[in-house]
């Protein structure tokens, strides 16, 4: 005769606690961990923000003959064809150019509140942007 395996009683409380343990557990390595990844997606935001003003400036440039000179503070630029509606924690930016160096900064808000991105592209070398974080 086969012996009925499953107890029809429910969950038990040694079951229940082991399930609480674990999801703490997860809780805890999420808390210690986690922040860091968060802060590392918000300042991936901020580069990309970063690289999206330069490729803006550069096709300024094209049309113009000459980059930008300098865009205060602010989160739109008519000029440049950039909005920040998009942004999540990235809506407010600079942007100053000096000789042949473009300086592009940008302002975290809401959870990036804090975070500074700013972007160093040099006009004469084709070799990217330096970007710099201030956490």
């Amino acid at each position: 005769m086969i012996k009925k395996i499953y107890n029809n009683r429910g969950v038990s409380f040694i079951e229940c606690m082991v399930v609480v343990i674990i999801i703490s557990v997860l809780v805890l390595l999420w808390g210690f961990y986690g922040g860091d990844h968060m802060r590392i997606a918000i300042t991936n935001e901020g580069h990309m923000f970063i690289e999206k003003i330069i490729a803006q400036e550069k096709m300024y440039r094209i049309r113009k003959s000459a980059y930008f000179p300098i865009v205060s503070s602010t989160t739109a630029s008519t000029e440049l064809n950039i909005d920040t509606n998009q942004n999540k924690y990235f809506k407010y930016f600079t942007v100053t150019v000096s000789s042949n160096v473009m300086y592009v900064s940008a302002y975290g808000t809401n959870q990036g509140s804090g975070i500074t991105v700013r972007g160093i592209y040099d006009i004469g070398v084709t070799s990217g942007t330096v970007f710099q974080e201030f956490l």
